[in-house]
């Protein structure tokens, strides 16, 4: 009994892939091409049973890695830091950076870059709070990974000094030390 091959082509006509002996039979349905490239083919059996097959074929894509942050989580707002991401595609493909810093401004798909190559991106907050950095990837097909985020700080709270001696008299005789009032901001 013949059997029949199941070829893909590149947009050029060479040679994706071949799929040899997918079956011994007539193929009775079009194929279908998934998203993530992956042909589907169906057949029935020639004695005419109600049972059929379903053959998948291609190298289906699968989305990059969920980035990994790093940089300073707490700084003072108003100074620029510099945070690196990283991906990597298991298919080897380039990838886009989309970042969201926490403070309604975004990066909107920076690339392309090489799967695995390290990026650095500065952002300076201009207000206090605490943001989460989220960022996601995206190959050259299209599938995007899962959110990677790193919650930062803005600013550093600083310990406030209590002197309640200091305080009363200041509070008590509020024009003898002028500057020292102004210092401690009373």
């Amino acid at each position: 009994m013949p059997s029949a091959d199941l070829v893909a082509l590149n947009l050029d006509g060479t040679l994706k892939w071949r799929n040899e002996g997918i079956a011994n039979d007539w193929v009775h349905s079009s194929p279908a091409i998934g998203e993530n490239g992956v042909v589907y083919i169906g057949s029935t059996s020639a004695d005419s049973t109600p049972y059929g097959y379903l053959y998948a074929f291609g190298e289906g894509n699968r989305p990059p890695d969920r980035p990994i942050i790093s940089g300073d989580t707490d700084g003072e707002f108003g100074e620029s830091y510099n945070y690196t991401f990283i991906s990597t595609d298991y298919e080897g493909s380039d990838l886009w950076y989309y970042i969201e810093w926490g403070d309604d401004t975004f990066e909107d798909w920076l690339g392309p870059y090489s799967s695995g190559q390290e990026i650095t991106v500065s952002h300076t907050w201009d207000k206090r709070g605490t943001f989460v950095v989220r960022a996601k990837a995206k190959d050259t097909f299209d599938a995007e990974s899962y959110w990677g985020t790193l919650e930062v700080s803005m600013p550093v709270d600083q310990p406030v000094y209590s002197f309640p001696l200091l305080q009363r008299l200041l509070e008590r005789f509020p024009n003898v030390f002028p500057i020292l009032r102004h210092l401690i901001d009373l």
